[in-house]
């Protein structure tokens, strides 16, 4: 069986940080302090994990404006932010077609994503122009001819076996959709949803109680690029450097969630 994600799972670190991720996650799912408030902190985690996902391509907001939803206006943070809460919205209700159909499940992710960013026959279709936003800066876009056979064989991956912890299938597929930017506007947003989606789909998150990429903002944006570009290198030691991050990160994540039940 040809096992890409289990394969990069047996890479140096990789087994570890995905375990150490887990054994965080699990530690929160059994804290006693959840039979209690679980509605309200589900809601709270959504608008920081939107808060979040949308302050790493730039629209950096408080979270009280977020909650409140004083941010939501027409400026290009207020609809990045806006974006970033519908894509989040649908990743945690839809998450069950993420294994079923991921090619469904994220051009779902990306039609919410572009709404007020590209023209109706653009909505949650593939590039077909090497004119893409790149909020992070990323650089080294792959040219477009590769967007759908890379799509697809993503597809098949998250579709088919594999040996590999969830939370490292989660982390690939969001380094793949950020390396590959396969849609004119937010990227970045569908593939960190993608990954949230996963989580919940593959019963690591399976009552959406942690928002990875609050992780990620404490680990800060510049860490972020960083490790994306490791990714993009395609090197054992950068596609290892990619998923450990997002493993540590999703630790943090767990870490915030415990503040907020206080």
């Amino acid at each position: 069986m040809n096992d890409a994600f289990g394969d990069v799972a047996a890479l140096e670190g990789v087994a570890a940080a995905a375990v150490s991720a887990r054994n965080a996650v699990d530690a929160l799912l059994w804290d006693r302090r959840l039979r209690t408030g679980t509605a309200e902190l589900v809601q709270l985690i959504a608008a920081s994990e939107a808060r979040a996902s949308a302050a790493m391509d730039g629209a950096d907001l408080p979270l009280e404006l977020v909650r409140s939803g004083a941010a939501l206006d027409e400026t290009p943070m207020g609809l990045t932010l806006a974006a970033a809460m519908r894509v989040t919205a649908q990743a945690r209700d839809q998450a069950k077609v993420v294994d079923q159909a991921p090619l469904q499940f994220i051009a779902g992710l990306a039609l919410k994503a572009g709404r007020d960013f590209l023209p109706p026959d653009q909505l949650g279709q593939p590039r077909f122009t090497d004119d893409v936003d790149d909020p992070i800066r990323l650089g080294s876009l792959p040219p477009v001819e590769q967007v759908l056979p890379r799509l697809g064989g993503l597809s098949r991956l998250v579709a088919g076996e594999t040996t590999a912890p969830a939370i490292v299938v989660a982390a690939l597929v969001h380094g793949e959709l950020l390396a590959l930017r396969p849609f004119g506007f937010g990227s970045g947003l569908v593939a960190r949803a993608s990954e949230h989606a996963l989580l919940i789909a593959r019963g690591v998150d399976p009552s959406a109680i942690v928002a990875p990429s609050a992780g990620l903002m404490r680990l800060g944006r510049p860490a972020y690029v960083s490790a994306a570009r490791a990714y993009l290198s395609a090197t054992a030691d950068g596609v290892s450097e990619w998923v450990c991050h997002i493993c540590t990160a999703f630790e943090l994540s767990v870490a915030e969630s415990l503040e907020y039940l206080g």
